[in-house]
């Protein structure tokens, strides 16, 4: 029987589409996917999701990168591929920093950047005052207004 599993929306934190097929998907089965940047968002990711299929015994074809973990060199080159999409990944993110920082001076040179709106003094009042309260950092007060 053929299922086939499309994630309609963009999906950065939870993908519903994807934990629904992993939790579809049963040994033997074969998942075939167009390309393993689109199956995973990271370099972590995408090695928990083979560890994952790996671990249910299915098979992972990847169209583009003409690739099949049926076979040793298909199970080495997913391996590599995970190495070196981890490292390309990171390597687009340095490059959008170093662009953002590029644009962002130039836009000052220019006159146009005005950077972030200042926080109001009674605001950080606030904020100091929880943190010392509550005895949280930052990072955990953030989370906890989300």
């Amino acid at each position: 029987m053929e299922r086939i599993f499309e994630e309609k929306e963009s999906a950065v934190k939870e993908r519903p589409v994807l934990n629904e097929m992993l939790n579809y998907i049963r040994e033997g089965d074969i998942l075939v996917v167009y390309s393993l940047d689109r199956l995973a968002r990271s370099l972590k990711d995408l090695l928990n999701i083979t560890e994952i299929l790996r671990n249910k015994n299915v098979r992972l074809i990847s169209i583009s990168e003409n690739q099949d973990t049926s076979n040793d060199s298909g199970e080495i080159f997913m391996q590599l591929f995970g190495v070196l999409f981890g490292v390309f990944a990171d390597y687009q993110i340095r490059l959008i920093r170093s662009r953002q920082v590029e644009g962002i001076a130039l836009a000052k040179l220019k006159g146009l950047y005005k950077g972030r709106k200042k926080i109001s003094k009674p605001i950080i009042y606030v904020i100091k005052n929880i943190l010392l309260i509550e005895n949280i950092n930052f990072h955990n007060l953030l989370l906890r207004l989300n």
